[in-house]
């Protein structure tokens, strides 16, 4: 059927608040789209989209004044400019028209702009206005042509759904097919076509399962479906053969790898996982009830095959346990060969495995060579003027051989040359040490580098306490505390901004970017101000912070580092996290700490 109607309607009466009713399998909440494209790492900072009220607790004010009523059916629309919709990096979208949709029956809904558009759409579905829920969003539909996009969500009988249609350009608008097929649609799936609740299944419902991507989701197990898992899990040691209200995903990657599916970072019910390898339910590849250290949460490690669909379901442990819960889906990581890194340290004298350091001082820079276990020494401070009392809190080792330096004070600095104020450097400042030998008898010259007080950066806790040069110039900066600079106001300790030099040295000029937004991936304790970056060859990003920190999957101290694999950088980041140094193991107490940490080219 082929409906043509304008864009413009009149505000709705009746918003029912979303949610799966009792006896339905729980969608997972988070933005999916036929393809599989995912916003990301969860932790979203809804207070920060656009329209939101910073006074609402996060809760997006949606325009329901613009939103058209639409039934199942393909629609002619136009979209013309409007405002734009960021939700994540994966999902952003501008010339965005708002369409209301009511769930005539509980189940699957498609939307699609399949049937034709003249420019290159983006779909997202939203909960009602009262509602903060995100469901789905996607650009370019497996299948589709010309920028086609479509995607799925598990819709609740009665309930209303906002669905903003929009383009990747902002300045891309025009005419588009708009379907909408509901559960009593062709395309759609019944309350009871296929399967039926309160029942054990001899089979997975894959069609009503979304397609993830490595990442963190949202989920919500609700009472329902018995499921049968077969005695494969009794014959792997997972000890049992049943899993209760079931929540289902479907994986698959282009290459062969190994992954892990885990509810161990939080929980409300009793978990237990099963994978299994397409929807052949007696396929089971992995499954778990109770991971070691995870209390009575659940984690499969299993082998993918590149071009297998595997199905991840997860529920409970008994009938009437149920709750939200988070999902974490990520890759194990290859071992990466050894490092050479150099570190300052907030210590005197340790004694590092492999040999003895001793009277090591928070203005020196040693080396830690992994292929080898060995530590060294390599830049003596107290040999290059650098007083007793002195720290290096930021450091980044220069393909020619020089060191970007930063000092958590002001201080003056013999012998430096270019410097706008004599040999006086800022805490905001960096320079540039230039060796001509190394080790214990080290000799060279220093140079000014980088003004902060010319780009923004001049209050103490605007201190530089962590910097990496990238290979293009640009330049990853954390402070000590809060940073306001021009384009960015109060960025968080634990946040990065990469600043594009148009100059440097005594006169320094430039703009400022978003890198690393801390919010997003769960960094925001005040021990958890990164006071270290260094960006490996393979994009991932190695950071300490100035005491303990707990990240998804992950804690440690002041004295570790870790790396983020991010999937997405920038104003919405995303990503995972893996330990590569731990303190303790090197002798690091529990008062030391790394200040800072550079890769060796």
């Amino acid at each position: 059927m082929l409906h043509l109607r304008s864009t413009k309607r009149g505000l709705r009466s009746r918003f029912p608040q979303a949610g799966l009713r009792v006896g339905e399998l729980a969608a997972v909440q988070s933005w999916i789209g036929f393809d599989g494209t995912e916003s990301g790492f969860g932790f979203i900072d809804r207070s920060r989209l656009p329209g939101a009220d910073p006074n609402a607790d996060g809760g997006v004010l949606r325009p329901c004044e613009q939103a058209m009523d639409l039934t199942d059916g393909t629609w002619a629309v136009a979209n013309g400019p409007a405002e734009s919709l960021a939700v994540s990096a994966a999902c952003v979208m501008h010339a965005v028209s708002w369409f209301s949709y009511i769930a005539p029956q509980s189940g699957i809904v498609t939307v699609d702009t399949l049937a034709g558009a003249d420019f290159d759409t983006r779909i997202a579905v939203t909960g009602d206005c009262d509602s903060t829920t995100l469901f789905a969003c996607n650009d370019d539909a497996a299948g589709g042509t010309g920028g086609a996009s479509g995607l799925s969500f598990a819709a609740t009988a009665g309930s209303t759904y906002l669905i903003a249609l929009g383009s990747d350009d902002p300045g891309a608008f025009g005419s588009a097919m708009l379907t909408i097929a509901g559960p009593d649609s062709a395309g759609g799936t019944t309350d009871d076509e296929d399967f039926g609740y309160g029942e054990q299944l001899g089979f997975l419902p894959c069609e009503t399962a979304p397609r993830l991507q490595p990442g963190l989701y949202d989920i919500q197990i609700e009472p329902g479906l018995d499921f049968e898992t077969y005695p494969s899990c009794l014959d792997s040691g997972g000890t049992f053969n049943q899993i209760f209200n079931p929540v289902l995903f479907r994986f698959m990657s282009d290459r062969a790898g190994r992954y892990v599916a885990s509810t161990c970072d939080g929980t409300l019910a009793d978990t237990r996982i099963v994978v299994a390898a397409g929807c052949d339910s007696g396929t089971v590849v992995a499954c778990n009830d109770d991971a070691d250290g995870c209390w009575t949460r659940s984690e499969v490690v299993f082998d993918v095959e590149p071009g297998v669909e595997y199905v991840i379901i997860v529920g409970s442990k008994t009938a009437d346990d149920a709750g939200w819960g988070i999902l974490n889906l990520h890759e194990v990581p290859v071992p990466q060969d050894p490092r050479r890194m150099y570190m300052t340290v907030g210590i005197a004298g340790i004694a590092f495995p492999g040999g003895s350091l001793t009277g090591i001082k928070p203005h020196d820079v040693i080396l830690l060579d992994q292929a080898t276990g060995q530590w060294t020494m390599h830049i003596d401070g107290s040999d290059v003027g650098l007083g007793a009392t002195w720290v290096i809190d930021a450091l980044e080792a220069m393909p020619d051989g020089s060191f970007i330096v930063s000092f958590t004070g002001n201080v003056y600095l013999p012998g430096l040359v270019g410097g706008p104020d004599g040999t006086l450097v800022n805490r905001c400042d960096l320079v540039r040490f230039v060796p001509t030998s190394t080790g214990w008898d080290t000799a060279g010259t220093w140079e000014f580098w980088f003004d902060g007080s010319d780009v923004g950066l001049a209050t103490t806790g605007e201190n530089i306490d962590a910097v990496d040069v990238m290979p293009d110039g640009s330049l990853l900066v954390s402070t000590q505390a809060a940073m306001t600079v021009p384009g960015f106001t109060n960025v968080a300790a634990q946040s990065i901004l990469r600043f594009i030099p148009a100059s440097l040295g005594a006169v320094t000029s430039g703009s400022w970017q978003w890198y690393l937004d801390s919010r997003d991936v769960a960094l925001l304790a005040t021990t958890e101000n990164v006071d270290a970056i260094s960006v490996r060859p393979n994009g991932s990003v190695t950071l300490s912070t100035t005491g303990a920190f707990l990240v998804t999957g992950l804690d440690g101290t002041g004295g570790d580092a870790f790396d983020f694999f991010p999937d997405a950088l920038g104003a919405f980041t995303a990503g995972w996290f893996s330990m590569w140094f731990d303190g303790s193991a090197s002798g690091f107490g529990a008062s030391e700490k790394l200040n800072s940490l550079a890769e060796a080219p």
